[in-house]
């Protein structure tokens, strides 16, 4: 049985996520804001298979308030994400979000330049720039869902 752990397990995706991976027959592990503060580490959850990171602070109202606290929490959580997959030497999947501002051109597509909008966006765009580089550096498999 493949292990994954699911980062925000009990916001809205995570939510709907974690049914359908356990009767698919994955072995789940959780961490979400209740088990503490992600951009300080996650525990040590043994040997993990995947690993699907969908924590985050979302609110971009609050993100133009607190611009700071989003930053440490996006992207440093992000870190500690991709450290315990540099560790467990195990793929991720990013969870991200619309990071492209005013359309240039329509349909969008992958090609279309990036240019967030909030801190909040800006958050997810440093986020999936911390995924390329851990790709290339450390060889982690990784998608991108935006």
């Amino acid at each position: 049985m493949k292990k994954v752990l699911v980062t925000g397990a009990d916001g809205f995706i995570g939510g709907r996520l974690l049914p359908r991976l356990i009767k698919a027959g994955y072995e789940v592990v959780t961490f979400s804001i209740q088990d503490g503060d992600i951009a300080s580490g996650l525990p040590d959850f043994g040997a993990l298979d995947h690993v699907i990171h969908l924590a985050a602070l979302t609110f971009v109202p609050a993100s133009w308030e607190n611009p700071a606290e989003f930053y440490r929490v996006n992207v440093m959580g992000t870190v500690r994400v991709l450290e315990t997959c540099r560790r467990s030497r195990c793929p991720l999947t990013f969870m991200s979000t619309y990071v492209y501002g005013a359309p240039q051109y329509m349909p969008i597509d992958e090609a279309h330049p990036l240019a967030p909008n909030s801190p909040y966006n800006h958050s997810k765009t440093l986020g999936e720039d911390l995924c390329r580089f851990y790709h290339g550096s450390f060889g982690i498999p990784i998608s991108v869902l935006r």
